[in-house]
């Protein structure tokens, strides 16, 4: 059972192993497959929109578009736009859906359990307390470098934080499922609000490590963002780990009292 566990919840830096390829795909874009779809479309894909002389002029994007606003004329830069203000207004809160669906759902309770031993909080203070703190570095860390937007992008940066924060809830999920004999109507729920996050911030990270920042910038964000927060769910995950791998021993040691009786 503990070697279960512990490929259910190493399955939960697959989201990670994504982005990783998300960005590796945007930065390998613009010279592969944009200029055939171009081609195929008879012009560019994504046009901005600028005022000369107190006239709006259309004119193609030169990237990294800045704040230059994009021409909405099909389901792609519109999406782009969209999402863009989402994750902009709501992206730090986005990742606490899933963790108040876990608290709904008793999976913080159950899967953090054991945190008690060493905490006096309840566990599911426990897990509020380290998705706060996760927030408020973000935030801290975010104002330092918003002056040098330009050389790290503050949204690859955010969008890793939120990752971290949703693989560490999939990890409580993963551990749940290993103790239960067969998946509930909880871990569908789970898994049902978890995705339409990830995919959000797929959509979101290819967009801007497209059009918004230099590769040089995505790359700055995705390596101090793994530094924090993914070092911190892995951290997370290990604590799950350990105490799954307790619960296992324990429930053993029952069975082998009762079995010697």
């Amino acid at each position: 059972m503990v070697s279960s566990a512990t490929s259910r919840t190493s399955l939960c830096t697959v989201p990670f192993l994504g982005l990783l390829l998300v960005l590796a795909a945007a930065a390998a874009f613009p010279y592969t497959l944009e200029p055939l779809v171009e081609f195929l479309r008879g012009g560019p894909l994504i046009q901005c929109l600028g005022t000369v002389n107190d006239h709006q002029s259309e004119f193609p994007c030169q990237r990294p578009v800045g704040h230059a606003v994009l021409e909405q004329t099909w389901w792609l830069p519109r999406a782009s736009v969209t999402v863009d203000g989402w994750i902009a207004d709501y992206g730090p809160l986005l990742p606490y859906l899933l963790l108040v669906t876990q608290l709904y759902t008793e999976t913080v309770e159950q899967a953090a359990e054991e945190f008690g031993q060493w905490c006096p909080c309840p566990c599911w203070c426990v897990a509020l307390a380290w998705w706060i703190l996760m927030t408020l570095v973000r935030l801290v860390i975010f104002c330092l470098v918003r002056p040098y937007n330009e050389f790290f992008s503050d949204h690859i940066f955010l969008l890793n934080c939120m990752l971290a924060q949703i693989q560490m809830s999939l990890a409580m999920t993963s551990c749940r499922r290993d103790w239960s004999s067969e998946a509930e109507w909880w871990f569908y729920l789970e898994v049902l609000v978890a995705a339409p996050l990830v995919i959000l911030i797929f959509f979101e990270a290819f967009m801007t490590s497209w059009l918004y920042h230099t590769l040089f910038a995505s790359c700055m964000a995705l390596l101090a963002s793994s530094a924090t927060f993914q070092a911190t769910a892995f951290i997370w995950m290990r604590l799950l780990r350990s105490t799954a791998g307790q619960e296992t021993d324990h429930s053993k040691k029952l069975i082998e009292e009762v079995s010697s009786v």
